[in-house]
């Protein structure tokens, strides 16, 4: 059954009716016998509008469909009479219409049998037809929501590319982030997906790896959009008849958008050259624009936006390829040979950005930007009146004691030893963690240095408004001195902006507003994050890990990775992905708990910080864990379906029906977890101790060594190979090994001894030789696998019993073990 797009939009006026096309449609129902599908020549194909100049949609006609007067019509039978075309055309009711037509010349149908209607085609304007010059909606930054409202049409069998949901993505002009929407597929391709926005933005949809297109999205406007994947384009081959049966956007911005399309597939060009060929590149693209769109093809409001959209592209360039060797007569040059002449809507270009944030670089280097902080700050001063709230008790009167010891021991240097032994009982986390705290503020203060000069400095060279803004929001983004900075400015940071940025036309206000308002929710957490993440719990232990899984026992856990490095639209993929699955599961006894794993880097808080930040604007922080330095994770992630982990309402770890995933099965995500899920439920779940024996006899011929890899408390985790590197720093080093055979483990220790270089081994690129010795560990042991109980009994040669260990994990590469006290079993 065909889905009437217009169905849910109010009655509009003629001259702005617009109807989504659906392009080859299959118009057969499932229950009714197959209708041989009847087509019209394809010069009469294509989407008609009216001729008055109000771009109003009439009639599409495709080969076998036919969208009129509101209604998606089937062609029961086409007749031709002399040069008219007759088409009875049937709809869903069972409705009956006859529609005649005929082409008068290449651009023009004639609508009717006696009293004729001219129409146009949306890709042929010439100049006795000029579509009505839209303006944007004024003023430029209003706030309001958009609806885009579609359906994909896809090749039959073809699985390969496609998912089941749509993603929309643009930038926030007020945050610098780019933002990730989503919308679920019907059976027949369609969805709805409202937009808010603070302005009018270029927007990006996808779905799967398929790019559909890039569009102009303004508050308050209805967008419709038909994908048609049969249709082949030819990237190298510019065919606007065929992109335009490919995809298809009706609205306000119709004309506008398709012609967009066309822009961006055919006539940009993303290649990276040097500074001449990217001069010639740029040349040729503007050629392209004034012969693909002369003035009597499209709205001059068009061509001055690609053009634009050309020229930002090739400054970008320019500079990357320039290789750091602009000074600033230079880029004084640029800037008033490409960029001086801007309004505000530069901001919805996509590289206006890029740009800004590029220039910015290159200018204050050029300028000798300052990189010394200014030591006559009052730092204590700033602590106790800005600070204050945000800091630790007590931060502030230790802060004060150190500064009195080193006004008192002016020759005395305040390095790590000496803190530590004065201020903190010979406690180094304690005052690590002061010392970086007290950095981080330092930072702050330096940043805001770095703003007014930065601001100082575009006031001086900079008279356009637009691309000063663009700048200093460029500046307020992205000024981070280390790497590990959590990019959130303070308040007072802000101030600063908003004092530079008060330009007319200029979003400041909402800039400031909308920035203050994130500040005040999580700048604590900037400086602390551990201390306000709400239900965010830090496990640095294997026991804190078993002791969190314990406290949802009774129920069926899911535990969801993220990965140590953030990229936010994979973030926002997988949270869409999973609060679908979690509302499918709601009364189920489910409980998902989102993983945040490991990074061993410098800037582990600002990627931690993110999550913290992206979760809560989600409503998702909640039940999140950061399982810090944990070998049995490493471990599970091996193990499991794209890294998910399911434990039954006993606590027990469930086993994947499959352990090796290929790229295909990686975006069917959803439907193998629910598969998963649904077995474990219904209590038919995998689990480990099933192929115990299997995995750790091996093939039976051969014996199987398990290094230990590490050890957390009464926690075990052993790999499948015997190590050739020693623990680094370490001269000697010792690993213990469970050599495997028929069921029976024996315990022994593998040592490798490193060997004193020759005078002529010297040299950075030689490694280190070492020679292995075994020996047994203490009384020699033999282990017996118990598959009742999941135990691993030891004995010594007496088969008397020294230790039990309950089996957590087995696979084909890794062994966990936790050791279980004899007066506890």
């Amino acid at each position: 059954m065909l889905y009437n797009f217009t169905a849910a939009i109010p009655t509009l006026r003629m001259k702005y009716f617009v109807y989504l096309c659906l392009l080859l449609l299959s118009l057969e129902s499932a229950a009714q016998p197959a209708v041989k599908a009847i087509s019209v020549p394809a010069s009469m194909c294509g989407h008609w509008l009216k001729t008055d100049g109000s771009n109003g949609f009439v009639i599409g006609i495709y080969p076998n469909a036919v969208c009129y007067e509101n209604e998606t019509w089937r062609i029961k039978a086409a007749k031709q009479i002399q040069q008219r075309w007759q088409l009875q055309l049937e709809n869903d009711n069972s409705k009956k219409i006859i529609v005649t037509i005929q082409r008068k010349d290449s651009t023009t149908l004639l609508l009717g049998n006696i009293a004729q209607q001219e129409l146009k085609n949306i890709c042929t304007f010439n100049s006795n037809y000029r579509p009505k010059e839209a303006t944007f909606h004024s003023p430029l930054f209003t706030g309001g929501n958009a609806l885009l409202k579609g359906q994909l049409h896809w090749k039959e069998n073809d699985n390969e590319n496609k998912t089941n949901f749509v993603q929309l993505s643009y930038t926030d002009v007020f945050t610098g982030e780019e933002e990730y929407l989503y919308a679920d597929l019907d059976n027949q391709g369609r969805f709805s997906l409202p937009i808010p926005l603070r302005m009018p933005v270029i927007c990006s949809l996808i779905n799967g790896r398929q790019q559909l297109g890039a569009f102009l999205v303004q508050p308050g406007d209805t967008l419709l959009l038909a994908y048609n994947f049969v249709t082949d384009l030819n990237e190298n081959k510019q065919d606007y008849s065929k992109l335009m049966q490919s995809v298809c956007l009706m609205g306000s911005e119709a004309a506008f958008n398709n012609q967009y399309q066309y822009f961006k597939r055919y006539v940009t060009n993303d290649e990276e050259k040097k500074s001449d060929a990217v001069t010639e590149q740029y040349d040729n693209v503007l050629r392209g624009i004034d012969r693909v769109y002369p003035a009597h093809v499209a709205e001059q409001r068009f061509i001055d936006f690609v053009k634009a959209d050309a020229r930002y592209n090739y400054v970008l360039k320019l500079l990357k390829s320039s290789r750091m060797g602009l000074d600033s007569t230079a880029l004084q040059k640029i800037y008033e040979q490409y960029l001086s002449q801007e309004t505000p809507l530069a901001f919805i270009h996509d590289n206006f950005y890029k740009l800004a944030g590029s220039f910015d670089d290159y200018l204050r280097r050029s300028r000798s930007f300052p990189l010394v902080f200014d030591a006559n700050t009052d730092i204590a001063g700033r602590l106790k009146k800005d600070y204050k709230l945000l800091l630790p008790p007590n931060f502030i009167e230790k802060n004060d004691e150190i500064r009195q010891y080193w006004k008192s021991n002016p020759n005395q240097r305040l390095n790590e030893p000496v803190i530590t032994e004065n201020f903190f009982n010979g406690n180094k986390k304690e005052a690590e963690r002061f010392m970086d705290l007290h950095s981080k503020i330092v930072r702050e203060f330096e940043k805001e240095v770095y703003d007014s000069v930065a601001y100082g400095l575009y006031e001086r060279l900079i008279p356009n408004a637009s691309m000063r803004f663009a700048l200093n929001l460029q500046q307020l983004h992205g000024n981070s001195l280390l790497q590990e900075d959590i990019a959130m400015p303070s308040k007072y940071r802000i101030t600063i902006f908003e004092n530079h940025s008060q330009l007319s036309g200029l979003p400041y206000h909402q800039v400031a507003q909308i920035k203050t308002a994130r500040i005040m929710k999580f700048q604590i957490a900037a400086f602390e994050p551990m201390q306000d993440s709400g239900n965010l719990l830090q496990i640095d232990r294997e026991l804190e890990l078993q002791k969190a899984l314990k406290a949802y026992r009774g129920k069926t856990v899911v535990m969801v990775p993220f990965s140590h490095y953030f990229e936010k639209e994979n973030v926002a993929q997988k949270i869409y992905r999973l609060k679908k699955i979690q509302e499918r599961y709601r009364a189920k006894n489910v409980v998902f708990v989102k993983c945040i794993q490991p990074r061993n880097r410098s800037d582990w808080e600002a990627i931690l910080f993110k999550y913290i930040e992206y979760f809560s604007g989600q409503q998702e922080l909640n039940n999140v864990l950061y399982c810090e330095g944990l070998a049995s994770w490493r471990a599970l992630e091996r193990e499991t379906r794209e890294g998910i982990i399911i434990y039954n309402s006993s606590g027990q770890l469930h086993h994947p029906q499959y352990t090796y995933v290929t790229h295909e099965q990686r975006r069917k995500e959803n439907f193998v977890l629910m598969r998963e899920l649904d077995s474990v439920i219904a209590g038919k779940g995998r689990y480990y101790e099933q192929y115990a024996d299997l995995l750790m006899r091996g093939d039976g011929k051969k014996e199987q060594t398990w290094t230990l890899y590490d050890s957390t408390g009464n926690y075990f985790f052993y790999v499948l190979n015997e190590v050739n590197e020693p623990i680094p720093n370490r001269s000697d080093s010792v690993f213990h090994l469970l050599s495997v055979k028929d069921s029976l483990y024996r315990e022994s220790d593998l040592v490798l001894h490193r060997l004193p270089q020759t005078d002529g081994s010297r040299s950075s690129n030689n490694k280190p030789a070492y020679t292995k010795s075994y020996q047994h560990a203490g009384p020699a042991c033999t282990y017996r696998y118990d598959r009742s109980t999941r135990l691993l009994r030891i004995y010594d040669d007496n088969k008397k019993l020294l230790r039990t260990f309950r089996v957590l994990l087995i696979t084909d590469i890794y062994l966990e073990l936790e050791l279980i006290p004899l007066q506890g079993r």
